[in-house]
């Protein structure tokens, strides 16, 4: 199954608390408008459990009547949609300070209830013809990330890192994740799924001109209902010249239709690949180990971040397989203080778990549900996701500002 098999661009989908408001849904014209229409009788929490396992519609319509926390329920709503979801809240309050509040979190437009044909198609046109004048959307569901992790040097586990913080947030945090792998010669992401590759990324880098979300689709593989895989194989004795820049349409791709976009990097700087993924990154997450290698690279690499990069980019330095060596690891503290930059998490190193999972072709922490590596795993994910920092604070103040429970 593919990409655009599972996508549902053309649907609106109603989640509203009454028979009699679902009955009107119907009755819209939606067909008049590309659209096709599906709807549930429930509230927010209904909508959230529905997009947990579903694909996100192209509008979203939510009925906030029966809301307690309705701050709260959005909050939890964003996390699940998709990038360029158009959501339209209903309810029962009539108030001005309601719907400018609804607009700062992004939300398209609050109708009133009861609800009639001529409110929702109104509400719809705005969407879609102000979509195909600005070819913009709304900012509820922000467009997604793009993570790099790279390592230090050969060995350091950055693979394995990254296949399993893929398969947690996607199975575990139901978020839409697309795992590339840019490494044609050696990369190992499709031995680590157990995946046979139909077609190469080759092909696509090598038709700049082609490149579009079909073309993408058609290269992608599906290893489970949210996680999509994108990589190749090509010869040890082929050359590559590869234009940097014809990544630039599979990322803005990738950016309007998966929540995250773990691109798992080579080594090597030397044809500009990896430059231009970490330029366009909101995260990297470098991998390393607590040896004078490492602490070098470590040191080397950081210096190349500084100089390509972004605005509110985030770096992770991970110290991955912690104890592997009994002697000869630097201490933590002068490792952090040689390097001037502050260690992130400490994975501890596994002698078997990984290498088992590898021979299975499986993510390990899929069955290693309890071990001090799945639990550094979860920690990592945390961070991308940002998890640990997310401001509740601000939320809680908007709690009493209104409610739609009448």
């Amino acid at each position: 199954m593919t990409v655009q098999e599972l996508h549902t661009t053309g649907l609106l989908f109603a989640c509203v608390c009454d028979q009699e408001t679902e009955e009107v849904m119907r009755l819209v014209p939606v067909q008049n408008y590309d659209l096709k229409y599906e709807g549930i009788v429930g509230g927010i929490k209904e909508a959230i459990k529905y997009l947990k396992s579903n694909r996100s519609p192209r509008i979203l319509i939510i009925d906030l009547s029966q809301s307690d926390l309705p701050i709260n329920d959005i909050a939890s709503l964003s996390e699940v949609c998709e990038p360029g979801v158009e959501v339209i809240a209903i309810g029962t309050r009539n108030d001005v300070g309601i719907f400018r509040e609804l607009v700062k979190l992004g939300i398209r437009d609050y109708l009133v209830k009861p609800l009639t044909t001529t409110h929702i198609i109104r509400s719809i046109e705005n969407i879609v013809l102000r979509n195909k004048v600005t070819q913009t959307t709304s900012s509820f569901s922000k467009f997604g990330k793009i993570v790099s992790f790279i390592g230090t040097h050969g060995g350091a586990g950055v693979t394995t890192l990254a296949v399993n913080c893929a398969w947690l947030m996607s199975e575990k945090h139901s978020r839409r994740i697309s795992l590339i792998d840019p490494d044609l010669q050696l990369g190992t992401i499709s031995q680590f799924l157990d995946l046979e590759i139909s077609a190469s990324l080759q092909e696509i880098l090598e038709a700049p001109e082609r490149i579009d979300d079909s073309l993408i689709d058609r290269f992608m593989t599906q290893y489970s209902p949210h996680l999509m895989v994108m990589c190749g194989q090509t010869s040890l004795e082929e050359s590559q010249t590869i234009n940097p820049e014809v990544f630039d349409p599979i990322i803005q791709s990738m950016l309007g239709n998966f929540h995250y976009t773990i691109f798992d990097l080579p080594r090597s700087f030397s044809n500009g690949i990896n430059l231009h993924i970490l330029g366009n990154s909101n995260i990297i997450v470098l991998v390393t180990d607590l040896s004078i290698v490492g602490l070098k690279d470590s040191h080397r690499y950081l210096e190349i971040f500084k100089r390509h990069r972004t605005t509110d980019q985030q770096v992770f330095i991970i110290v991955n397989k912690q104890g592997e060596y009994h002697a000869g690891e630097i201490e933590m503290e002068d490792f952090e203080k040689a390097l001037n930059h502050k260690i992130d998490l400490v994975i501890p190193f596994n002698s078997h778990q990984p290498l088992q999972a590898l021979t299975k072709g499986i993510p390990f922490v899929s069955q290693e549900t309890s071990s001090a590596l799945t639990d550094s795993l979860i920690q990592l994910t945390d961070k991308i996701m940002g998890r640990e920092t997310t401001p509740k604070t601000s939320i809680k103040k908007l709690f009493n500002l209104f409610s739609f429970k009448k």
